[in-house]
């Protein structure tokens, strides 16, 4: 799940020497265009609120280590297999 939303919160742009000019006009969009400055930071910041909180990353990460753990098949102890014998 990304952060950003090419044309709803950003726009991207390659990297590089072929980025330079689409980049050159982003900023010149963005600069210009005071209400898309205004809508795209709105939508931003309401996609963190709704996604990335900190109760909303600590649930997925909880998620992630319940499937690990569900995954992962427990080891018998030897160290007490002696003692039951």
């Amino acid at each position: 799940m990304e952060i950003v939303v090419n044309g709803t919160t950003v726009w991207l742009h390659p990297d590089g020497k072929e980025g330079v000019t689409p980049l050159v006009e982003n900023i010149v969009k963005m600069a210009t265009h005071v209400e898309r400055q205004l809508t795209m930071g709105k939508k931003g910041y309401e996609r963190v609120k709704e996604r990335f909180l900190e109760h909303h990353m600590s649930q997925r990460i909880a998620l992630v280590l319940k499937e690990e753990d569900d995954m992962i098949d427990p080891l018998p102890c030897y160290c007490c297999v002696g003692m039951l014998a």
